[in-house]
């Protein structure tokens, strides 16, 4: 299973990086391997990885934590959100951006 989750609190984000969250500690979107695929096709993937220093791939995990990078990938968004505007990856992305801003925790990519 593909997803990008995000934890609500910062117990919940201990939890998780120990897989002990319960159903209620994450908000989970799922993706399939189409998505995934664009996201690395329209270089959004890339341009995150090379500005923050991960490694967001198929069969990694990988995570955006800390009020700075998450700011820097919202940023990165932003170009891609007008770019590509009907892209369903760029806004669940960006969905999730803001959730993790709200809840001061991280995205967490599962693929």
């Amino acid at each position: 299973m593909r997803y990008i989750t995000v934890p609500v609190s910062k117990d919940a984000q201990k939890r998780l990086d120990y897989d002990e969250c319960s159903k209620w500690d994450t908000i989970d979107i799922y993706v399939n391997e189409a998505d995934t695929n664009e996201l690395f096709q329209i270089g959004l993937a890339g341009e995150i990885n090379n500005k923050l220093d991960l490694m967001i791939d198929e069969f990694e995990s990988e995570e955006i934590v800390g009020q700075k990078e998450l700011k820097i990938a919202q940023n990165i968004l932003r170009y891609y959100l007008e770019k590509y505007p009907n892209s369903y990856i760029v806004k669940v992305v960006d969905l999730q951006l803001i959730n993790a801003l709200r809840y001061n925790t991280g995205v967490y990519f599962f693929f």
